[in-house]
């Protein structure tokens, strides 16, 4: 698991679910590290904490 998130502990911009500053850091390589990562999940878990 991966995730993008700001010195300051912010995870998303100004707005709600604005993710726009991820957009900083993707590229080729990391969309293949991605899809590795995918295809050998045994499954995928979402949540929230409350």
């Amino acid at each position: 698991m991966w995730n993008v998130i700001t010195l300051d502990r912010f995870f998303e911009g100004t707005h709600n679910w604005d993710l726009s500053f991820h957009n900083l850091i993707w590229g080729d390589e990391l969309e293949r590290l991605s899809i590795e990562q995918l295809k050998a999940a045994d499954y995928l878990v979402f949540g929230r904490n409350l």
